[in-house]
């Protein structure tokens, strides 16, 4: 009887042996586009970073074949912040538009979309995020 429960403990532990090992799928390895990395506090886009809110949502809207890079932020009232890596600063078309150029050259375009629902608590976490945007180091 031991011996049947060694061949049958031995089929068990082989059965828990990974049979192939795990690879990144290649949809994965070979994703054009910029690169962005996300973490709990931050957003590295390549050329600028963010600190955001960790309630927030991140969005990266621009596609791969273009050169540039554009994130919306999205707070849980559904206000966003949409920040696009452009080529030069262009006319201001309002209070929830701004325009910033960092250390790196990199010009930003910041658009404030507040929801119906937004609050202070909205806005002072969007200053914070907007004076948080910083180029590459």
């Amino acid at each position: 009887m031991s011996y049947l429960r060694v061949i049958v403990l031995s089929f068990l532990l082989g059965a828990c042996a990974p049979i192939v090992p795990a690879t990144t799928p290649p949809q994965l390895k070979h994703t054009p586009g910029a690169v962005v990395v996300v973490t709990n506090k931050t957003v590295d886009a390549g050329v600028f970073q963010v600190d955001y809110p960790q309630s927030w949502r991140i969005v990266k809207t621009s596609i791969a074949a273009t050169p540039f890079i554009q994130l919306v932020f999205v707070a849980p009232d559904d206000s966003a912040i949409t920040i696009t890596q452009i080529e030069s600063i262009g006319d201001s078309s309002g209070d929830n538009e701004r325009f910033m150029t960092l250390d790196n050259d990199t010009t930003i375009q910041v658009l404030i979309k507040p929801s119906d629902d937004a609050d202070d608590n909205f806005h002072a976490l969007a200053d914070q995020l907007i004076a948080s945007i910083r180029s590459q180091q």
